[in-house]
């Protein structure tokens, strides 16, 4: 992969391969960190919805034809 093509707004990678960061970890940290309180937030809300589809759904669906049909 191209070394143009990364991400490299914290990160540098030189020509050699040595790894340097930029700016200050915090940031990175920082962002870490909303990101995992974000999921645990979130997470409940996806899974109600997720189980309220799958129940109307459930309700409807029929599995075996009738034997009158």
């Amino acid at each position: 992969m191209p070394k143009e093509n990364l991400f490299t707004k914290y990160v540098e990678v030189s020509d050699n391969g040595e790894y340097k960061t930029v700016g200050d970890p915090r940031v990175g940290y920082g962002t870490m960190m909303f990101i995992r309180e974000y999921i645990s937030c979130q997470w409940p809300k996806a899974y109600t919805v997720a189980i309220i589809i799958g129940g109307r759904y459930s309700m409807f669906r029929k599995q075996f034809m009738n034997e009158n049909k």
